[in-house]
Parts: structure tokens; sequence; C-alpha cells
């Protein structure tokens, strides 16, 4: 352990040199575009080996001492981070021999863009999106406008860049730009047509832009996927003055700001996340004070609202909201005053495809044998190639044993969870000799605390768990069925038309229902051969019953009782079978 952090003390210290010479040079006047390119080529790869040795020291130490590592590692890469975009913004300006233009525009369309709201698809005229541009300008203010904006790696396959974000509820979609798209070699995956409005023009122009799929990286290493569309340039550049001066305020100091404080005048954008994917980012912790407000988020905190400035500089605020609008918004408010919305026709709202899937997956995935409901997993039909995810199921059950080590009574609790699984015949031991199917997974696990005197844990198994951010998760592979679930408009409303209600609740609904054989190997995991002994060897588990951790669980479960339903035609089945709520 001693050696390796001074061994990455080393090549921290080279950074810290190779940084403070490379900004010598520029500070000088002396630099040169070879210059650059080395720093960058040097940083680059000594980033690649520091994150190295970070995984290293990180899976040698104790629980206590995790968060604090991973929090210096952090800093200290994304120090390299900005350095390496600041270095290649400076290449930049060494290669142009033009002056960049400071003025702030509005985003404009293309002139020759047909400035009508329709589009004619194979013959027949269609109303696409309608996205409405506006942008402000704001010069020589002594009051300034934070927006949320962040820095983050986003990933496309096996590449990554940085990108420069910007948080906006005002848009419905998530945009990035083509330079940021060609950094990751991004393939678009299908169009979207859709049709532009500038501020102050009634004029619309019928825009096609590529829909690709990209993965942003968020600051505990956990990963959302995102849909974005590919667009030349999301707005004009701000003015990044202001977070410097917001840094340093009292309320502030110490906080892990999303957009780090650099020495750039200039943010721009490449990556714009609209209310798709706000919620998913953004969390519930505020800090408030003289200044702008800081807003917890799964990229760092994240500063918005007025700042008051001193500096008498000219700067300029760009404010860039979406707002796409579609048929379906009509449609869907014709459905909010129709009866169907309140439960009364709640039988007949299940489209006709949904319903030749349920009665597929019923009759072809769902079988009945001595007293047991079997069931098969419903895979995704382009699925990707299933990874192992043997490696790093391996590493997080050592991690996670380990802290249990610090709890015998918790070790305990858990041990005797797992052996009262295997007794009930929830989950097996696998065995080499044993049958095994193409697809083999295994899942890692950990305890979580609950507030009850008879089961004070419960043990959660991760199917999100990727085993790199370009290969896919287990929940990746299945599909996301909604459950069989009756608008619950209508249920509370039926609840309130008799004096008497009833309810009921099924123990262990989910563990009641056996997993098919072929299916079994993609739910392994690791446990402890004597659970007594922390030290003693890891077996393999696999389970015998659908899990409750996959994004298909609740529907195979509702599917299970509506298949059960029907072989047990009675009065109560069919009431029951028009008002599943579980």
């Amino acid at each position: 352990m001693d050696k390796l952090k001074a061994v990455r003390g080393g090549h921290r210290s080279a950074v810290t040199r190779q940084i403070h010479k490379t900004d010598e040079k520029i500070n000088e006047g002396e630099i040169t575009r070879r210059d650059i390119h080395s720093a960058i080529e040097n940083l680059e790869r000594k980033h690649e080996l520091l994150q190295k040795l970070d995984a290293e020291i990180l899976d040698s130490l104790d629980a206590e001492s995790v968060e604090q590592e991973i929090l210096d590692a952090d800093e200290f890469n994304q120090h390299i981070d900005i350095n390496i975009r600041r270095y290649k913004e400076c290449d930049l300006e060494l290669r142009s021999s033009t002056p960049q233009d400071s003025e702030t525009q509005a985003p404009v369309p293309p002139a020759d863009a047909a400035a009508v709201n329709t589009v004619n698809v194979n013959g027949e005229e269609s109303n696409p999106m309608s996205t409405f541009y506006t942008s402000t300008l704001q010069a020589q203010a002594h009051t300034e406008i934070l927006l949320k904006t962040a820095v983050a790696p986003v990933w496309f396959e096996d590449r990554s860049a940085m990108s420069n974000i910007l948080l906006d509820e005002g848009s419905q979609k998530a945009f990035i730009s083509e330079d940021l798209a060609a950094q990751l070699q991004l393939k678009p995956c299908g169009n979207s047509t859709i049709s532009l409005s500038t501020f102050g023009n009634a004029n619309q122009n019928v825009r096609h832009m590529d829909k690709a799929q990209i993965t942003l990286e968020i600051e505990t290493g956990g990963f959302i996927p995102m849909d974005v569309l590919i667009v030349p340039r999301i707005a004009a550049p701000l003015s990044n003055v202001t977070n410097v001066i917001a840094s340093k305020l009292p309320y502030l100091k110490g906080l892990r700001l999303a957009n780090p404080v650099t020495k750039d005048r200039k943010f721009e954008l490449s990556l714009l996340i609209g209310a798709d994917y706000y919620w998913s980012i953004v969390q519930d912790h505020v800090i408030r004070g003289d200044g702008p407000t800081a807003v917890k988020s799964r990229l760092g905190y994240l500063l918005s609202g007025p700042m008051h400035t001193f500096t008498g500089e000219q700067s300029s605020t760009g404010m860039f909201n979406v707002l796409i609008q579609h048929q379906q918004e009509e449609r869907s408010l014709e459905k909010f005053w129709d009866l169907e919305s309140i439960g009364v026709k709640a039988d007949e709202l299940e489209t006709t495809t949904m319903k030749d899937f349920n009665d597929e997956y019923e009759t072809k995935c769902i079988t009945y044998q001595d007293n047991r409901y079997t069931a098969k997993l419903p895979w995704r039909n382009d699925f990707n190639e299933l990874p192992t995810n043997y490696n790093v199921t391996l590493r997080r059950t050592c991690n996670m044993i380990d802290r249990l080590k610090k709890d015998t009574n918790m070790l305990k609790m858990y041990g005797d969870i797992i052996k009262d699984q295997k007794r009930r015949g929830f989950i097996e031991r696998v065995t080499e000799n044993g049958n095994q199917s193409n697809r083999i997974h295994y899942i890692p696990h950990h305890a979580v605390k609950k507030d009850s005197s008879t089961t004070p844990i419960r043990i959660v198994y991760d199917c999100s768990c990727h085993e790199s951010p370009h290969k896919a998760s287990l929940n990746d592979c299945l599909m996301s069925v909604p459950p069989m679930l009756n608008d619950l408009t209508g249920i509370l409303a039926r609840f309130r038309l008799h004096k008497h209600a009833v309810t009921t609740d099924i123990e262990k609904a989910f563990l009641n229902v056996e997993l098919d054989k072929e299916d079994r190997d993609v739910t392994r995991f690791f446990w402890l051969s004597d659970p007594s002994d922390p030290d003693s060897p890891l077996i393999t588990y696999r389970f015998r019953v659908v899990l409750f951790g996959t994004t298909c669980s609740p529907y195979i479960l509702n599917a299970t009782l509506m298949k059960h339903f029907k072989l047990n035609s009675c009065k109560t089945a069919e009431i029951l079978k028009k008002r599943p709520v579980c």
C-alpha cells in the first residue's frame, strides 16, 4: 500500500511540474503548438496511469478510508482534465489566424430552410415538433445571473471526452454539439424532424437532426444513459468570470462545484441537458446565501442565480430555452377530459400491441407444474452481448465482506438471510459439473439497513451493474415492460364507492415464482463458504426464483397472477383480474 501511494505521489509531482512549466511558457508568450501537443500527450498518459494506480489503492483500503480516497483521487484527476481541456483550447487559438467575434447572438436557422410548420413525408403532411430558442444579452451589468453549468466526462462506446454542460429545465430535450460528437466519434441511431423559431421571429424553419445515445459519467463513478439531438452549436459562450468570484464566497467554500474554477473567461457549451434528464441529476439539498444558490447534484454543486460584481468589465449572459411541441400533447389533453382517465373504462386502455405481448408471454413463457409457476425472463430482441461481470462482482463482493467484518452482528444477519434463502429453495449452489446455459452473468449485492426490529437489514442485488461504461448490464438486456396495473385514479375512486374495502399481500411474492432453468445462470452471485469465517473461500450461488431487482420483476409477477386468475376462473378471480394493484 505505502509503495503504491509513493509511486502515485511521484507521478502526481511530475504532472504538477508539467503544468507549471507549460503555464510559464504560456504567460511569457513563448509557447508553441509543439509544446502544447507534447504537454497534452504527457498529461493524458499520466492521467491513464494514475487512474490505474487509484483503482489498485482503492481496492486495498478499508471501508472507512474509501470515501476520502475517492474524493482526493477525483479532485486530482479533474485537475488534469481541466488543464488538458485548457491546453486544447490554447492550441485552437494558436492555430486560428482570424480574430474571434465576441458579439453574442441568438442562433439563427439556415436561410434556405422552409418557413412552414409542416413537412411532407411519403406524400403525407405531418406536424413536426416546434422548437423555440431565445437568447438575451446583458452588458456592463453589476449583477450577473449564473446558470447551472457543469463539467463532466461523457462516453460513447469505449471513447470519452470532457463536456461543458448547461442544465436547463426550460428545454424538453438534450442536445450535443457537433464538435463534441466528433470527439466521441458519435454514431447516429436515428433522426428527428423539428421546426425552429428564433426570438422575435414568427417564421418557423423545418430541420432534420440526428439522434444518438451517450453516457454521462457522474461524480460517484456511475453512469446515466442519455438520448441527445446533434446540433451545430448549442448557444453562444457563457461568461466564466463570475464563477471564480462566486467560489470565494464564505458560504460556498469547501463545496465541490460541478463547474470547477479555471482561468477560462468563456464557457463554450457542448451539452445541454433538458427536463428529460434534469431530475436524474439534480438533487434536493440547497444552500442559500448572499449570492447565487448552490444546488447539490450528481455532478457536484450547481450554482445559479444573481451574483453582484464590481469589476466594471463588460459581460454577457446567454439564456437558452427549448420548448418542444407536437401532436402528442394535444392528444394527451383530449384524453385528460375523457372519462377513461378516472378509470371508468380502464380495461380498454391497453393497446393492441401490449395485449398481444402479454398474451404471448403468458402462453409461452409462464408454465404451471407441480403446484408451482415457472417464468422466463423477457429478453430484448436487440439486446447487446451480456458480459459475465465476473471481475467487478468479485471485487465488489470482497469489498462488501471487508466492511461487514467490522460488525460481526451484521455479518451474521447477512449470512442468516442467505442461509434461509437456500433452505427455502430460493437459491442454489452452482456446481462445475452441472448443466450451464449459454449466458452466464454475476450480480453484486450489498446490505441496506431497515428500521425494523425483526429484519434490520435486507440484501439488494444490483442488476444494473456495468462492467464498463460501454458494456450492458443485466437490466439493459431485459425488456422494461410496465406492470399490468389499472389507473390509480380509478382504483381510488372505486375504493370510495362502498362501506368496506379489502386489501391483501402475498408474502415474498416474487420468490414464489420459479425462474426458468435456462435463465438461472444470469443470476449468479458470490458468498462465503463459511459465513462465520470472513476469510473463507467464496462459492457461487444462483437464483431458482424471480429475484427482486431486475427491471422486469414486477411485470413477471403481474403476468403470473393474470395467468393464475385465468386458470382458476371464478367471480373473485374476475374481480381481481380487472383490479390488479400489486
